[in-house]
């Protein structure tokens, strides 16, 4: 569902990512580790076309790109469709409630029409827990709550794959819980997820494999209960400790 071949970024000169070469299978939860600076968000960025690659290729269900030559809009538009991306920092609308945050992208984007796409956010909403907080704003809503309307606007997009970068980081650890549910649950419905976290509960609880990011080279990669267990590389083991 997701492929990435031989990416790489530089900033101002300094690599940032480092001949990387991955995959996400269809229904598959890959969690993405590492130490901050090592690359793992603007990977996910480069995915969505937030940031231009260097060179290399990503493929997103049936779309491809090859990053050593210009990008049209509408192959990144085309992309970020299949691609939906989840943010640390929840960026909700502020002055719309959860329920016309959820439907606003299927409108505007899609075309669909307002009473449908209303009607199908209430299901998203409720698939997340916040049925009952459809017509409240994000001001009026925790920190953990905000993130799963967060969610559930991502998949009101149905698409090919989640991109979630750091997506229980901002929370305290009670709120932090509410969202690990969902996302575990996503995981077991066989929701296709590539998932940036330093949060090894939420690791372990949802991924089906872990790759550990290094200076922007993937170090390590295999299931997540060998990797937890029996990490191969040193940088894997840093974090563990």
């Amino acid at each position: 569902m997701i492929a990435v071949e031989h990416l790489s970024k530089h900033f101002n000169g300094q690599p940032v990512l480092r001949d990387v070469s991955l995959h996400v299978a269809k229904s598959e939860c890959v969690v993405l580790l590492g130490a901050s600076g090592s690359g793992k968000s603007t990977l996910l960025r480069c995915i969505n076309q937030l940031e231009s690659p260097d060179v290399g290729r990503i493929t997103v269900g049936d779309v491809t790109v090859d990053c050593s030559r210009p990008v049209g809009r509408e192959v990144q538009r085309q992309l970020r469709l299949r691609a939906a991306m989840v943010f640390q920092h929840f960026n909700l609308f502020p002055h719309l409630d959860a329920l016309r945050n959820v439907a606003a992208a299927p409108v505007h984007v899609r075309g669909m029409p307002r009473p449908q796409a209303e009607a199908e956010a209430m299901e998203w909403l409720r698939r997340v827990g916040l049925a009952g907080h459809a017509h409240h704003v994000p001001s009026q809503l925790s920190g953990g709550q905000q993130q799963r309307v967060a969610i559930a606007r991502a998949l009101a997009m149905r698409p090919d794959a989640l991109l979630l970068d750091e997506p229980t980081s901002a929370l305290d650890p009670a709120l932090r819980g509410e969202v690990t549910d969902v996302l575990r649950a996503l995981a077991e419905d066989g929701t296709t997820m590539l998932l940036v976290t330093h949060d090894l509960r939420l690791a372990r609880d949802a991924a089906d494999r872990l790759l550990v990011m290094c200076a922007g080279e993937i170090v390590e990669s295999g299931a997540t209960d060998r990797v937890l267990r029996q990490p191969a590389h040193a940088a894997t083991r840093a974090l563990l400790a």
